[in-house]
């Protein structure tokens, strides 16, 4: 089995914010393979469906983001699906809108979402999906920035920028990591 887990925040009032968009990409795979969310026996959400031949569980963590981890690590726990089995998709606030950074591992790079995963799991050997979300060289808040909602440009750019990292996603999931890194790392909207 392999697991997607599209980080954000549960309640309504951030579903359009920066910090939802692995919320967003998570929705998205899960609406294109036609299979609904569900309340999981843990702090999250699932939808459980076949893609190319292989059983894929999407997770929203329901803990908000700064305790993903604690989601995850059930996740992983009661489906018993190995770390390179995993693909986190969040939200960083370095990148640029519109750039995708797929890693294998590394560090939190100042994400509390998947620092709490890495607490929780004890390993930094997670795969995850970047998504690119700055639109200014200078943000004097970014507490306030990253659950603010998209400006009216972003938003126009949105439905491209998801379907793009829904098929890097699909790409991990297919052809693995290395290959998926190859094709879809870089800044893919022109705006």
């Amino acid at each position: 089995m392999y697991c997607i887990v599209g980080l954000g925040n549960p309640e309504p009032r951030y579903s359009l914010t920066r910090h939802n968009i692995g919320f967003q990409i998570a929705e998205k795979f899960a609406e294109s393979h036609n299979c609904a969310f569900r309340k999981g026996k843990g702090e999250y959400a699932a939808a459980n469906c076949y893609v190319h031949g292989s059983n894929v569980l999407i997770v929203k963590p329901v803990t908000y983001m700064n305790k993903s981890g604690i989601a995850v690590q059930q996740v992983l726990k009661y489906f018993k699906i190995h770390g390179d089995k995993l693909l986190i998709v969040l939200d960083d606030l370095d990148l640029p809108f519109g750039t995708f950074r797929l890693k294998p591992q590394g560090g939190d790079a100042g994400n509390r979402g998947l620092r709490s995963i890495i607490h929780e799991t004890g390993s930094e050997n997670i795969p995850r999906l970047r998504i690119g979300i700055r639109n200014r060289d200078t943000i004097a808040n970014p507490s306030s920035y990253v659950l603010s909602p998209f400006n009216k440009r972003e938003r126009l750019n949105l439905p491209d920028l998801v379907s793009t990292a829904e098929k890097a996603v699909t790409a991990w999931l297919v052809d693995g990591i290395d290959r998926a890194m190859n094709d879809y790392n870089g800044n893919h909207l022109k705006i």
